[in-house]
């Protein structure tokens, strides 16, 4: 078993138990891995919990313990090195983000090895040499506390509310947005208890409307984000015995998300004392089995040899092969059979018409994604079976086929186990070379004639590079990501019947990268070569192309801006003047 999530009531005055007997108990209980993350301490007075100010605590006094807390745990980590290998101990830590960004700077300080330092590190070194892990966690909005009561909870809607219509939307947007600063100044290995806000709401229904859609945007930027650099999302019990049933931390919809980009589980119990260590693990391995979840991650030392070293923060994160405490084997599960419907061509046999070739394949002995099943039929059943794929990770696109009517990648396309047969198709409107491999050989030289590479007006100082300021740099965030499926083009009308001409949206999409692009000089000559009738103008805004793109871009809106700056010129800036660096 493992916990990357655990205090004690020595160092958390909500908790009980000394250190040693939180830990004595994982060990007892057969832990392999059991991690400790007593809370940053907070800096203001006004920042600290009821409990706090009822017992007279200050903020210094606060700072004081947690580091009692980081030399106890040490001594602890060691013995366990030493006497008990078999249960390894990280020593972390579990942030807030009260005020932004003052709340992280003060993190920094804590956790500098002198406690003076206050610049901003990179995020692998926050905390180098003093903590090994860190459980990247929010539990405020607006300043506010949501998770010690549900008064508090209230209390930041109220006051979200009193700023905005829509007390819990304003709560959602803060918590997230101070999620992702979290996220991207720090790095945490493991993300604490995503979904926090809904403690006291488990049932509360999602915002609707295009302010729910704005939500639902910055859920999966943040889960990507997080997915992006190899953080694991914990599955914490908590919330079983915090009243929730059926579901805990992440819950389903989330979950689901997370599975989508292939982000990593890890197991806590966020135990607060010796009688929740391990509490609800059994109800957790049964959430987690229902949803699929076959394999669970944990931590340990990159550099392990005899006693523990801390030379660097991010420890080493690992598939555990014990996969049966987490879910019964695949083995003793009954089989969940489904039908995948396949698109077939053989260009060997070109008199022959295409058909649709049916395999059936137990969802219980392949992955939870659409390429797992193809590669399981490919390497299992049918070895005749072709389709591209490279990278498994949503980054090539070289997976792009129509799954049940919708284009998008096979390896981020979750298996919908409720339906008992899926239709796949080659990418629609293209030529098929077989199969399920398009032809996008008209694709990549509409993408070659925009010249889709930078194009100063001169070439920088040796060694340097072209200057860009932040905010120049975000005019290109939800242009660069594009990985080229042609998921959006192939669902164009427009451009099924116009691809000689007319670009598609990827392409487009594409130029005005460049086009956007501080460093570029091409800009007037980029535009000059749209003016005709099909190459831009063929768009009709039927936003087909967001609605399909699997990295959630939005290829019309740039397409927009294009049409705009043709009409209107480009914005007075220095869009079109590259910043050569001194």
């Amino acid at each position: 078993m493992h916990s990357h999530h655990s205090h004690s009531g020595e160092f958390c005055r909500h908790a009980k138990s000394t250190l040693e007997e939180v830990t004595e108990r994982a060990s007892t209980l057969g832990f392999t891995h059991f991690h400790l993350s007593e809370h940053i301490p907070r800096e203001l007075p006004e920042q600290l919990y009821p409990e706090e100010e009822e017992a007279g605590l200050t903020p210094a006094q606060l700072e004081a313990t947690f580091r009692a807390y980081l030399t106890k745990a040490r001594a602890l980590q060691m013995h366990y090195a030493q006497n008990s290998p078999s249960m390894h101990i990280l020593v972390g830590c579990e942030t807030e983000n009260i005020a932004s960004p003052q709340s992280l700077d003060f993190l920094s300080r804590v956790l500098s090895p002198d406690g003076t330092s206050t610049g901003q590190l990179p995020p692998p070194c926050v905390g180098l040499g003093v903590v090994d892990y860190m459980v990247g966690s929010v539990h405020h909005a607006h300043g506010i506390p949501i998770d010690f009561d549900a008064d508090t909870f209230h209390k930041a809607i109220a006051y979200g509310a009193a700023q905005h219509a829509g007390g819990y939307a304003t709560l959602l947007h803060a918590y997230l947005d101070a999620q992702l600063e979290v996220l991207d100044r720090l790095r945490p290995e493991v993300v604490g208890h995503f979904d926090l806000y809904r403690l006291f709401a488990p049932n509360a229904p999602w915002v609707s409307g295009n302010e729910g859609d704005a939500l639902r945007a910055k859920l999966e930027r943040n889960i990507r984000f997080a997915a992006s650099y190899g953080a694991l999302f914990e599955a914490n019990s908590s919330a079983f015995r915090k009243g929730w049933d059926g579901e805990t931390y992440p819950g389903r919809e989330i979950l689901r998300m997370i599975r989508s980009v292939h982000g990593r589980i890890a197991l806590s119990d966020d135990s607060h004392g010796v009688q929740q260590v391990a509490l609800n693990y059994h109800r957790l391995r049964d959430y987690l089995a229902d949803e699929g979840v076959d394999e669970i991650c944990t931590f340990r030392l990159a550099a392990r040899t005899g006693a523990p070293s801390v030379a660097a923060r991010l420890a080493a994160p690992f598939s555990t092969s014990a996969v049966a405490s987490l879910a019964t084997p695949a083995t003793e599960r009954p089989a969940k059979m489904k039908k995948f419907k396949i698109y077939r061509w053989n260009p060997d046999h070109p008199t022959e018409k295409p058909k649709m070739q049916t395999y059936e394949i137990d969802l219980n002995k392949t992955g939870p994604m659409v390429l797992d099943a193809l590669i399981k039929i490919k390497n299992e059943v049918d070895p005749t079976l072709s389709f591209r794929r490279s990278c498994r990770e949503g980054i090539c696109g070289s997976c792009a086929m129509n799954i049940d009517g919708v284009n998008t990648l096979a390896c981020l396309c979750r298996i919908d186990r409720d339906k008992s047969n899926s239709n796949i198709y080659p990418l629609p409107h293209m030529h098929v070379v077989k199969d399920l491999v398009p032809d996008l050989t008209q694709f990549y030289k509409q993408y070659r004639s925009i010249q889709p590479y930078l194009q100063p007006a001169s070439a920088p100082p040796e060694g340097r590079e072209y200057r860009q300021s932040p905010e120049e740099r975000r005019r290109l965030d939800g242009l660069y990501e594009c990985i080229l499926c042609a998921c959006c083009s192939t669902s164009c009308p427009s451009y099924w019947w116009n691809q000689d001409e007319y670009l598609g949206p990827a392409v487009l999409m594409q130029a005005y990268r460049w086009m956007a692009d501080s460093r570029d000089a091409a800009g007037e000559e980029r535009r000059r070569k749209l003016e005709n009738t099909f190459s831009l103008y063929r768009c009709h805004t039927i936003f087909n192309c967001t609605r399909t793109c699997p990295k959630g871009l939005n290829p019309a809106k740039a397409i927009a801006q294009i049409k705009k700056d043709m009409a209107m010129g480009p914005p007075a800036s220095a869009a079109e003047r590259p910043l050569q660096a001194p």
